[in-house]
């Protein structure tokens, strides 16, 4: 592993020719996880059943130990236990089974945002029929905050579902504060960490999670088709599993075995064979943001954050979207354009940057920036001399005009 952020962005090759910012989006892969992942899929493609994995330490271990490997990463990564941590396919797979695990009682409600993701109201919105009533949190100028979620708690209260950072907005939220609150009252809390997992510092005995899940096509620099989740004891204790297959069983190959004893803690959620290169992509990614750490990334990440903010207010007609706090800021930052600023998606795309652009010209837009900790200040350069030739550009010919 690369033990500073100047020396991992070396190793992602496509950073040789882009300035990207669409990690909120898709991540870029760094060469590390694709060897690791190539030379397994090489090795199975030239007949070998039991091909194996290497790591640096000279460990070669086959799928299920690297699998457990990977696990006891993700765990550290959220500051939790190995058997506290299961992979899916999705996040979303892994968000509904976890909700459909829980056996709400009669009159519980659930509070949750009204904006964001809309596959986490999905999830929840099918254990309607069942009685649970759901709570919408809405919007205001600066987000769902935590006291936007609390305002809605009540005795019946049995969940407080969050999205860690909005995917729309950027907006980070206090975690700490809220789930202090929740733990205190015996109120369930259940993360989105989609746009946060691998960019932000989180910590799930800090923050009082219950439940935090990822991806691995984002942040964590990964192919799609993993996803993974942390349930917490006390959450554990209130589930009922209904998923069981072969690779749930405490002894998976034992082939006389009649009765299911399932393995302890959330692994018992993982009923099949796993997605290895998946997994293991994610592991090397996990461990190589614990080479680098948590805080050092997140600072890393604020820092251009705020190089972003200061640079923005000497560009006319590009402004940041939402008026956030500081403690709010996030791996996302979004910025809106005047309707009259005349910027093109073509205009990025000839500067060799990755972006996106939501809305049409002639009116007011927003562009969403993911900051990873692969990015530095020559991306933010590049973005702001982008914009601040279309804004001379636009001052021109509107100087032309009055002429």
């Amino acid at each position: 592993m690369y033990h500073s952020i100047e020396e991992v962005r070396t190793h992602i090759p496509a950073l040789r020719d882009k300035v990207y910012f669409e990690s909120a989006s898709t991540g870029l892969i760094p060469d590390f996880v694709m060897e690791a992942v190539s030379r397994y899929q090489q090795d199975r493609y030239a007949g070998e059943p039991n091909a194996s994995w290497l790591y640096e330490d000279g460990a070669v271990l086959g799928t299920f130990e690297m699998v457990e490997r990977s696990r006891a990463s993700i765990a550290r990564m959220l500051n939790g236990e190995a058997r506290n941590v299961f992979f899916s396919s999705n996040f979303s797979s892994a968000y509904s089974l976890v909700i459909n695990s829980i056996d709400f009682p009669k009159g519980a409600n659930v509070v949750l945002p009204e904006g964001g993701w809309m596959g986490g109201r999905y999830a929840w919105q099918v254990r309607e029929p069942d009685g649970l009533e759901l709570r919408y949190a809405k919007r205001g100028p600066r987000g769902v905050t935590a006291d936007d979620y609390i305002a809605l708690c009540d005795a019946h209260t049995r969940a407080v579902a969050v999205n860690y950072v909005e995917s729309a907005t950027g907006q980070r939220i206090d975690m700490e504060k809220l789930g202090a609150y929740c733990r205190e009252r015996g109120i369930l809390t259940l993360v989105d960490g989609s746009q946060a997992i691998g960019a932000l510092h989180v910590d799930v005995r800090r923050e009082h999670i219950d439940f935090i899940g990822g991806t691995d096509y984002k942040w964590m620099m990964n192919f799609c088709g993993s996803g993974f989740g942390y349930c917490s004891d006390g959450l554990l204790t209130q589930m009922t599993n209904r998923v069981a297959g072969w690779y749930t069983d405490d002894d998976f190959f034992d082939r006389d075995k009649f009765r299911l004893s399932p393995k302890d803690g959330a692994r018992q959620f993982e009923p099949g064979y796993p997605n290895a290169p998946g997994i293991r992509g994610l592991g090397l990614v996990a461990d190589q943001y614990l080479a680098i750490g948590g805080e050092v990334i997140e600072r890393h990440i604020l820092e251009l954050n705020d190089c972003l903010a200061e640079r923005i207010r000497q560009i006319p007609g590009v402004y940041p979207a939402y008026d956030l706090k500081r403690e709010q800021h996030s791996s996302i930052f979004m910025l809106r354009l005047a309707p009259e600023f005349e910027i093109l998606q073509e205009d990025f795309e000839k500067e060799n940057i990755i972006v996106s652009i939501w809305g049409q010209p002639g009116e007011e837009r927003l562009i969403r920036l993911g900051l990873h900790y692969y990015n530095d200040r020559s991306d933010i350069d590049a973005l702001c001399r982008c914009l601040e030739g279309a804004a001379q550009h636009r001052n021109a010919a509107a100087d032309e005009r009055r002429g």
